[in-house]
């Protein structure tokens, strides 16, 4: 089943960690969720659910990378002629 490479989310992690990351820890973060949005974004899309629960850390062999979750609230940006553009909910 594919939700068995999850793991926890960044919420769960950062409480666990009694609300605070180290410095290391917040920087290799940023890296990869700035990668995933990035992701995202090359794709026309616009995430609108940016939440620490939304951010799943993979288990095992996966452990070291972050997922996104949760993309009910995107919305296109870009139409097939390249013309931006935003329809809110």
């Amino acid at each position: 089943m594919v939700t068995d490479v999850y793991g926890p989310s960044l919420e769960h992690l950062l409480h666990f960690c009694n609300g605070k990351f180290t410095l290391k820890t917040t920087l290799l973060i940023a890296d990869q969720l700035v990668d995933r949005i990035e992701w995202i974004h090359s794709k026309n899309l616009v995430y609108n659910d940016i939440d620490a629960d939304n951010f799943l850390v993979g288990l095992g062999k996966k452990a070291d990378k972050i997922f996104v979750v949760d993309f009910g609230n995107c919305r296109k940006f870009v139409d097939e002629e390249n013309n931006h553009y935003f329809i809110g909910k």
